[in-house]
């Protein structure tokens, strides 16, 4: 499925490099706005250094991570670890806007893609370093995750039980807490949920049920809004997963491409629609390990 692309960055080009959730998330996002994303995936067997993790990523049999993080993208293999492989990729960077990267800093540099080096190609493009303590600083060589964030950032120090381990995250649940929850634990067990949702209401108190994804699909706010969708996929039929977001009124960004299902799957569209490669080349790439 693919279909023209609408929204605020129709007609921009977007090279994504990197791997798991921050880049490729700031990706999902541009596409999903209309920008051209192809995104770059070293060449092998998953699992075993070929492409991204998030292809596996999720429980049962058919996980559905990759299917929202790579929506509205074109995937092309290239291994940067040989000069061949930047190369490619240096091609495909000339061509495009905006580059999206989220390795260790000092990678894309070793691999001869600097900024000074990729700006003296292309001059517009727009780099976008995604990393745990950014590009400077004693700890910028540092691998960085979310959890790491919290901790070093005084979230978990001050979550959860004083005789336990700190919790992930929330920064309220204050003083007079725990008699708090008791007091309102004892009140809601006299009352079914319905009775508790519309008395919250009738007093302006938040609040809201905890969902199940059946929940979420019968909701009459979730329709309302579309934030649910159904997108056609070539293996499943059908795959729902969220709408696109933040809503834009006068550019709405859409959903008009399924994740692409393999390591490489448009190599044969990109590297000889965008950089006028020929299939013999192409073949001869890939049966060297390049792409």
């Amino acid at each position: 499925m693919s279909e023209p692309a609408t929204g605020a960055l129709a007609g921009l080009r977007v090279i994504e490099m990197g791997q798991l959730i921050a880049g490729p998330f700031c990706g999902q996002l541009l596409g999903d706005m209309g920008a051209e994303v192809i995104k770059i995936e070293a060449p092998g067997e998953i699992g075993k250094g070929g492409g991204d993790p998030m292809r596996v990523w999720g429980h049962g049999d058919h996980p559905m991570w990759w299917e929202v993080i790579a929506r509205n993208k074109l995937a092309v293999s290239a291994d940067l670890r040989q000069p061949e492989g930047q190369a490619l990729a240096r091609r495909l960077i000339a061509t495009a806007d905006i580059l999206i990267e989220n390795f260790r800093p000092g990678t894309l540099e070793k691999w001869g893609m600097s900024p000074d080096a990729l700006h003296a190609e292309n001059p517009r493009l727009i780099i976008v370093r995604v990393s745990g303590y950014g590009q400077t600083g004693p700890y910028s060589g540092r691998a960085g995750f979310g959890g790491i964030g919290e901790a070093m950032g005084g979230w978990r120090a001050i979550v959860g039980d004083p005789d336990r381990p700190p919790s992930r995250m929330g920064v309220s649940r204050g003083r007079h807490q725990a008699e708090l929850d008791a007091l309102i634990g004892d009140w809601t067990r006299t009352l079914t949920i319905d009775e508790v949702e519309a008395l919250m209401i009738e007093h302006g108190v938040p609040a809201g049920k905890l969902y199940r994804p059946q929940d979420m699909l019968d909701d009459p706010h979730f329709q309302a809004r579309e934030a649910i969708i159904d997108l056609p996929h070539p293996r499943w039929g059908s795959v729902k997963m969220q709408n696109v977001f933040p809503k834009l009124s006068k550019t709405p960004g859409s959903v008009r491409r399924a994740a692409p299902p393999t390591i490489g799957h448009d190599n044969a569209s990109v590297y000889t629609g965008v950089l006028g490669m020929s299939a013999g080349e192409i073949a001869d790439l890939k049966a060297r390990g390049v792409i």
